[in-house]
Parts: C-alpha cells; sequence; structure tokens
C-alpha cells in the first residue's frame, strides 16, 4: 500500500491540527510547560485513532497512516516512545453512504489569502477525510496542499468547497465565491459551502467517526443511513 505523504510546507498547520486532536486524549493538568514535561517524564505520548488504512493501520508488522505519522513525528520531538490506541474502527461509518450512487464532487480550501485558493490534493487529511464521508475529492493531479490556478478550479467543476473554522485565518464566504474561477463551478453557482471545526475534521481522534457522518449527511442528507 502507498504511504501517505506529508507536505512539510504546511507541518506547521498539521502541527497544530495534530496537537488540536491530541487535546482530550492526554491527562492535561496545570501550565502548558507542566503537561509537556508530565509527558516527558513519563516517557511515552498515549494517543487515541482509528483503525483504517488512510490514518492508522497495522500492514504485515509495518504501521502506516497519516494519524500515526504525525503522531510519531510529535513524540519524536518531545523525545519519547508513542503509544497508540486504535480501538476505534470506522467501517461501520462507511457503510452509511455505500448505497449512495452520485458522489459529490469536493474542493477542500485550506486558505484563500492573497486571493490564491490553497486545496486539498490526493494523500492529505483532508483527501482522507472526503473520502470516508463518501465523496470524492474534486483536485486531481497533485498531493498535499497547493495552490491552485483558475483553470485548475473550473476543471475540477466541485459540487461544494469545504472550509474550516478555528483553524488559522478565516475564510470568508463573500471572497471565496467572489472568485471567478470558483464561481463558475457548481459549487460556486449554487453557493454550496461547508464549514467544520479543523480540529474536529481533520483531527483523526476519537471523534473521528462522529465527523464523518456529519460529513456525509451535511453532503447527501437523508440517504445517509443509520
Amino acid at each position: 500500500m502507498k504511504k501517505l505523504k506529508i507536505n512539510y510546507l504546511l507541518i506547521g498547520i498539521v502541527t497544530l491540527l495534530l496537537a488540536v486532536a491530541l487535546w482530550p486524549s492526554i491527562p492535561w493538568f496545570g501550565k502548558a510547560e507542566n503537561r509537556i514535561a508530565a509527558i516527558q517524564e513519563r516517557g511515552e505520548l498515549r494517543v487515541s485513532t482509528l483503525n483504517s488504512p488512510l490514518i492508522y493501520s497495522d500492514i504485515n508488522g509495518k504501521i502506516i497512516g497519516l494519524d500515526y505519522e504525525l503522531a510519531q513525528q510529535f513524540a519524536d520531538y518531545l523525545g519519547v516512545t508513542l503509544d497508540p490506541d486504535a480501538a476505534v474502527e470506522i467501517p461501520a461509518v462507511e457503510k452509511q453512504t455505500a448505497a449512495i450512487k452520485e458522489r459529490k464532487r469536493i474542493l477542500f480550501v485550506l486558505s484563500t489569502q492573497g486571493g490564491k485558493i490553497l486545496a486539498a490534493g490526493s494523500d492529505s487529511a483532508a483527501d482522507g477525510i472526503i473520502k470516508l464521508a463518501g465523496a470524492v475529492n474534486a483536485v486531481e493531479g497533485f498531493s498535499g496542499y497547493k495552490s491552485m490556478t483558475d483553470e485548475a478550479i473550473a476543471t475540477a467543476r466541485p459540487d461544494v468547497i469545504l472550509t474550516m473554522k478555528n483553524a488559522g485565518p478565516p475564510i470568508s464566504k463573500d471572497e471565496l465565491f467572489a472568485n471567478p474561477a470558483v464561481a463558475s463551478t457548481p459549487a460556486g453557482v449554487a453557493r454550496k459551502v461547508i464549514v467544520m471545526d479543523g480540529g474536529y475534521l481533520l483531527g483523526f481522534g476519537p471523534r473521528t467517526a462522529e465527523a464523518i457522518h456529519d460529513l456525509a449527511v451535511s453532503l447527501y442528507g437523508n440517504q445517509v443511513t443509520d
């Protein structure tokens, strides 16, 4: 299986999202420096995660997945070992959209700063969550997060724009749809945008199954089965 790649140009953003995801999984007490010191004194970073090829999976004794890679980098930075708890399964969530015939094309926009659309390609956390929710990443041709040309945006023809809140500078809907390339797409014509909390959407922690379900319902409504 192809190992997921990480866009190191955006490692700061990803690390921030990881910290948000890890927050409820670690027994935090006291000041920030004391919390880090407690982990280092214990010598172990304990993280709750999910069993999925995109997130955390043991393939013939080799552990892969974006959640694992990010957590391992954080543990290495702290100088401790990683103890992932991968007890949560998500196949049931994926089955909720199995019967849907027409899959929505999603354009995940990370930023619109400077008038440039920074979007998620393959091998990214956003690409993973889109697929788990039963949709299709409208972006093709690159991995990670990159700026898109107007032509590429028009060619992608997304049905829905997906963005985050509480994860960096907010994205203005008016500014987003003022972009001529975005406005020309089906999502732009319908002004269809879904905004979800960044840590909840891309944290890939214990609540990921809920986030996948919520995204699927936002996309497909009552077509999503329980």
